[in-house]
């Protein structure tokens, strides 16, 4: 019996400190780390997640689960300090219209897998759902520039349709914009990545990531050590408290809280309404999002009555019946967001080292064009468009960086 015990106490021990080998340890378990380790996967590449809480329970759970790629581009166009050159506009509505455009395939392959519809509701994309594809712009702010944006969008062959107003605001209806349920699509792509043989570790943080002599990763957490030919950076608005990092620009991601409430209605709302100060988001389930708040208040995600009120009442504003509603959740999520408001996707100076973070508003909408991106990038050493790389920061040090509110 002795032997015995003592038989097992070796196996658990061999357990905690044994070297597992994979092709690509990737930090981090959001939208966008699962929808990289998916791709990775069915690439051929032994892939490892590893996430320091539960898997998808951050920023994509907090999310809307908006496909807003010309909303954004119109109301929350990159910048810094006002401004920022139009290559750099133009390279991020290209990457955000050509994730919009990969969301129906995206969806279909993730249903085909694993029996779970995402609930994307968007133009040419039919499955039995109740609400309208597209997003209805409002303006209500006298200063809105979304609107001569939206013009220049429409000349450039985007869908842009005007319409007279909505409950006395201006507005603009985009049909091609849309949604998915961003916490049921976490749901589909954790059990995706599992079921081509990703392994996914929950509730480890990663202490460092050293370099073998032979230039492979040695990813260590509390349980394990694990030996990766490359590494993945998909931390989020956590970038910045990775030691790892190359210092050129984990400094130029930050955390910017975003609050939401949700209502329940029972006049179910079928369109998205996106306004100058608040967005109205239905879902399958009868809830009505509202969102969200943007506080630079470091890694404080405490919610707070004040911001549900103040979201409840511009909400009430645009659709004055939702006054007989009740707020029954409310949740926060911290958004990455750089210094120049384009995410950073590029491989690193440091040997096999890559990075896909920087998100910051469009995590959900750009999983799909990221996970393609960085499995060529990775895999196949083809690089992101430059627009997007890390080389951007690579005078951190020498200028400070700016963050857009």
């Amino acid at each position: 019996m002795d032997i015995e015990k003592t038989v097992k106490r070796k196996k658990l021990y061999c357990f905690v400190v044994k070297n597992e080998v994979f092709d690509v340890g990737i930090i981090g378990g959001g939208v966008i780390g699962l929808s990289c380790a998916w791709r990775l996967a069915q690439a051929g590449a032994r892939v490892a997640v590893f996430e320091r809480g539960t898997v998808g329970r951050e920023a994509s759970w907090a999310a809307a689960g908006m496909l807003a790629a010309q909303c954004e581009a119109a109301h929350h166009a990159p910048a810094v300090e006002g401004s920022i050159e139009y290559s750099k506009q133009r390279a991020m509505l290209d990457l955000c219209l050509e994730s919009r455009a990969m969301y129906s395939q995206f969806a279909g392959e993730l249903f085909d897998a694993t029996n779970i519809d995402i609930e994307l509701s968007i133009q040419n994309y039919r499955r039995n759902d109740w609400r309208t594809p597209g997003i209805l712009y409002v303006q209500t702010r006298d200063e809105d520039v979304a609107f001569s944006n939206f013009a220049q969008q429409k000349i450039d062959s985007l869908a842009v349709e005007n319409t007279a107003h909505f409950n006395d605001f201006p507005a603009t209806w985009l049909p091609d914009e849309g949604q998915v349920n961003n916490r049921v699509l976490v749901k589909a792509l954790q059990l995706v990545s599992e079921q081509i043989g990703v392994t996914i570790y929950e509730n480890e943080s990663v202490s460092q990531v050293l370099k073998d002599a032979d230039g492979a990763h040695q990813i260590e957490t509390s349980r394990r050590r694990a030996s990766c030919e490359k590494t993945l950076f998909c931390g989020g608005a956590r970038s910045a408290l990775h030691l790892d990092l190359p210092h050129n620009f984990a400094s130029c991601v930050k955390p910017i809280a975003g609050q939401m409430i949700a209502l329940r209605t029972p006049q179910p709302l079928t369109k998205i309404i996106y306004a100058s100060d608040v967005y109205i988001v239905p879902r399958r389930d009868g809830r009505v999002l509202v969102g969200a708040t943007m506080e630079d208040v470091g890694f404080d995600a405490t919610v707070t009555s004040v911001a549900a009120e103040q979201l409840f009442e511009k909400a009430k504003r645009l659709i004055p019946e939702l006054e007989q509603n009740a707020i029954e959740d409310q949740w926060v999520g911290l958004r990455p967001q750089t210094s120049d408001g384009l995410p950073i996707l590029s491989r690193t100076e440091n040997d096999h080292f890559y990075v896909a973070t920087g998100h910051f508003r469009n995590g959900i909408l750009l999983a799909p064009v990221t996970a393609k991106l960085m499995t060529d990038c990775v895999l196949n050493d083809i690089e992101p468009p430059r627009e997007f790389s890390i080389e951007r920061f690579q005078n951190i040090e020498e200028h400070e960086p700016t963050f857009a509110n």
